[in-house]
């Protein structure tokens, strides 16, 4: 089903300037309670030269009206709608519309440092960069502590030289940094020439996305401040709904490797390191039986088969799981 699309009343930058710098797109489901703390820091950026697509994916409370309020008294905010069809078709959507040369996936239950554009366009110029990652805090929702994380960006397994791809950094490349957008800086130019489109799963529909990106990119450059907070903890948000779909996490790394497994310096390692981490992850997170039953349907289904877990002689386990270990313990000392 093709989006929805209602008049588009923003430019996105003054009357008369050229192409923004930077493209911010935010996909908008139901999250009125904290839509305006992230507009705001939004549209407080010191980076000015930038417009704000948010893409109402079909809300069902005021979102939608809070989203009108900023477009109305702020000519860089552009509101499109469509009816619900996820944040990944929301997200291409934006894509469709930006004219910046760099796009930032922001998501409207977060906000952010008034420097985090200024400090990634700064440094994804200054080097030529593909992708710029920075750090992130987690916001908890039920206690609204404030906590830095290390798992967005982990500053251990960071080269030494600044700019890196899968080809000089091949043993951390999918696991320096998370696999969402929401920490990311991607010019527009790369991920035209690559035709990345976020994928129209419920759940995890940013991960394939990601995952490419940083596989096919020629330079990726980091700025280690936590410019971005994230909330995590929120009733109704995707991830609190894993039991719809347990498998999701994992059967997208099945599309990264049937897409990607046959890139030269394909980081094979690392990518079942991936793999392993979100499978052990997700039967935490489900729990008892829930957990066991998912990985049963998983095998059943041919997931472990189609993210290359399955079918394999016993040697490759045992070296596998043996450099797996290993590199654990190299992490916690």
């Amino acid at each position: 089903m093709e989006p929805v699309v209602t008049q588009e009343r923003g430019e996105g930058c003054a009357p008369g300037a050229g192409a923004p710098k930077v493209s911010v797109i935010i996909p908008v489901y139901n999250t009125e309670p904290y839509l305006r703390q992230c507009l705001d820091s939004v549209v407080a950026q010191t980076l000015r030269d930038i417009e704000v697509i948010c893409v109402d994916d079909g809300s069902t409370d005021g979102s939608l009206e809070i989203l009108r309020e900023y477009e109305a008294r702020d000519g860089r905010v552009i509101v499109l709608q469509q009816q619900n069809q996820f944040a990944g078709v929301a997200r291409n959507r934006g894509m469709e519309r930006a004219r910046g040369d760099y796009l930032v996936f922001w998501d409207s239950d977060d906000f952010f440092e008034p420097t985090a554009l200024e400090k990634m366009h700064e440094q994804i110029v200054r080097y030529g960069a593909d992708i710029c990652v920075c750090g992130a805090n987690q916001y908890l929702q039920e206690t609204g502590e404030l906590r830095p994380s290390a798992r967005y960006l982990a500053e251990d397994r960071l080269p030494e030289s600044a700019v890196f791809n899968r080809h000089t950094h091949n043993d951390f490349i999918l696991t320096f940094a998370t696999v969402m957008p929401w920490n990311k800086m991607f010019r527009r130019s790369f991920v035209e020439e690559n035709r990345l489109q976020f994928q129209d799963r419920r759940n995890s529909n940013d991960t394939y996305f990601c995952a490419c990106a940083l596989l096919l990119a020629k330079r990726i450059v980091t700025v280690r401040e936590r410019l971005v907070t994230y909330r995590i903890g929120r009733e109704g948000s995707l991830v609190s709904s894993l039991s719809r779909d347990p498998m999701a996490n994992v059967a997208v790394w099945a599309d990264v490797r049937r897409d990607m497994g046959d890139l030269l310096d394909f980081p094979e390692n690392d990518y079942f390191f991936k793999v392993l981490s979100v499978l052990l992850q997700t039967k935490r997170q489900l729990k008892g039986q829930g957990g066991k039953q998912a990985l049963k349907a998983a095998k059943r289904e041919g997931i472990l088969r189609d993210v290359g877990l399955a079918g394999r002689p016993l040697c490759f386990y045992a070296r596998w799981v043996w450099w797996f270990l290993g590199r654990r313990r190299a992490n916690t000392n």
